[in-house]
């Protein structure tokens, strides 16, 4: 970061006795601030080690009055602190005082009385005169009236010069790896280019890849486990300004599959990590056959998350003013899934994995209320092997049709068919009864209870069956009412 620092002098005479010349080092000057700013500006105090441009003027003369608001301009330029920018200035009230003279012009730098005859240190000639003095105390250019362009190629100049060791370890910024930290060793204990003097992430002996909680056992050994699966499932739901400085190192703890974007694919390729010891390359391939689909109905809204390989998590954000908790909770999945979700802003952010790493399912299904879907979106499908599985996204909305009531109780749809292992089953009642549904295999035999004599309003509905734990093969799905019974066939393909 730069410094520059501007000071305008006003002259009571236009000649005086000069001390320094270009080239000659300077000691310490000051004077009382009479505008912007209190007590004594002090050259030592405010300006040493930076580069001071400082300007001598009066009141009364019109150079002045034409200089100062160009000057202003010009160090509105530098957004730095290496510049410091001051004026001095004298014979006040004819017609302006230190104050009028600053809100005249607009200036936002420190004027300063020049009581202590400032200008006879440096003025030589006419006044306006300039100064720059660099950031070793050389005075580098001093010159009356205002060459702008010269001005500025010094200040430039000077500003480049300046020694760029910020921490004084022997090392400029450009080399040092921690800048602002004083560090001589540049020691680096994990080679990843910040040095341990500011690098509170120990990716050699601590925070390696997978140890994403960061615990070590009593031999001070890093230990990977499962809670360094909850670990990064936490880090993953935090949103922007809930992160904290360690955040950094769960981070790169938990880039497992080195791509350096942080999500449940490395939930997946670490709990392959813990329970299969698989250590994912650097330069796994992608899977381009996943599809995800938000269709939006008279009846629920529905989101399907499939692929022809087999998927071991996923995570979805997903945009809505009402509380879905409930139907988060009660998402179909097979045995030894995991599912965790957080909201904030009206989105939920939803993560769900196998943690077992042998249940893989090839399709997701969220039912909804109609209308509580807003949007989908930062959609990732991880394979069961922890590749990624590349996803494209449909959206179709069929909220403008009128769709009927069928005059009896209906299937109206088992989505999809063939399934593994969930199946979808869309049914509808004409007017409030008690409703079954029931899944039948081969043999007739009743083998699961849907619905269980439950009173129905009337409307479209749906239910999730998760035949999971059932062989590949034929089944039946049958509504029954106090006056209907109706029956579909669903073919289960594992």
């Amino acid at each position: 970061m730069f410094k520059l620092i501007f000071i305008s002098i006003f002259s009571s005479a236009l000649v005086f006795g000069q001390v320094y010349t270009v080239g000659d080092y300077v000691d310490d000057f000051s004077g009382d601030i009479c505008h912007n700013g209190d007590g004594t500006w002090s050259y030592d105090q405010d300006g040493r080690d930076r580069v001071v441009w400082i300007n001598l003027f009066t009141s009364w003369w019109p150079s002045c009055t034409t200089e100062a608001p160009q000057a202003e301009a010009v160090i509105q330029q530098y957004t730095n602190d290496s510049l410091v920018y001051v004026a001095f200035g004298s014979d006040w009230n004819q017609p302006y005082s230190c104050t009028s003279w600053g809100t005249t012009f607009g200036l936002s730098h420190p004027i300063i009385d020049d009581i202590n005859n400032v200008y006879g240190l440096f003025g030589t000639g006419y006044i306006p005169h300039n100064l720059i003095i660099g950031g070793d105390g050389e005075l580098l250019y001093s010159d009356s009236g205002y060459n702008q362009a010269a001005i500025i190629a010094i200040i430039n100049q000077a500003l480049e010069d300046l020694p760029s060791d910020l921490d004084e370890d022997g090392f400029d910024v450009d080399e040092d790896n921690c800048p602002e930290h004083y560090n001589p060793a540049q020691s680096d204990v994990d080679e990843d280019g910040s040095g341990d003097a500011c690098d509170i992430c120990d990716n050699a002996n601590v925070y390696v890849v997978g140890n994403v909680n960061g615990d070590l056992d009593e031999n001070n050994t890093p230990v990977i486990n499962f809670f360094d699966v909850v670990s990064l499932l936490d880090h993953l739901q935090l949103d922007d300004s809930d992160e904290i400085p360690i955040s950094e190192c769960r981070a790169q703890a938990g880039n497992i599959n080195y791509d350096n974007n942080v999500n449940i694919i490395d939930v997946v390729n670490l709990v392959n990590m813990i329970l299969f010891d698989n250590i994912p390359s650097a330069f796994i391939s992608e899977i381009d056959d996943g599809k995800a689909s938000l269709i939006q109905t008279q009846s629920n809204d529905q989101i399907i998350l499939e692929s022809l390989s087999d998927i071991g998590g996923f995570q979805i954000n997903i945009s809505t003013l009402n509380d879905i908790d409930q139907y988060l909770d009660e998402i179909s999945l097979p045995s030894g899934w995991s599912v965790t979700y957080s909201s904030s802003n009206n989105t939920y952010k939803l993560f769900a994995y196998d943690a077992t790493g042998i249940n893989s399912i090839n399709s997701i299904d969220l039912m909804m209320p109609v209308n509580s879907i807003l949007d989908i979106n930062n959609i990732v499908l991880a394979s069961k092997n922890g590749q990624k599985i590349k996803t494209i996204l449909e959206k179709n909305s069929y909220q403008g049709e009128t769709i009927a009531l069928p005059n009896v109780p209906n299937i109206q749809s088992l989505y999809p068919n063939p399934f593994n292992p969930i199946l979808t089953i869309s049914y509808s009642i004409p007017s409030e009864t008690t409703v079954s549904i029931i899944i039948y295999n081969m043999l007739g035999e009743k083998i699961s209870t849907l619905v269980n004599n439950s009173y129905t309003l009337s409307g479209f509905h749906s239910v999730n069956w998760n035949a999971s734990d059932f062989p590949s093969g034929m089944y039946f799905v049958k509504i029954q009412t106090p006056s209907v019974m109706k029956t579909r066939k669903a073919l289960l393909l594992k």
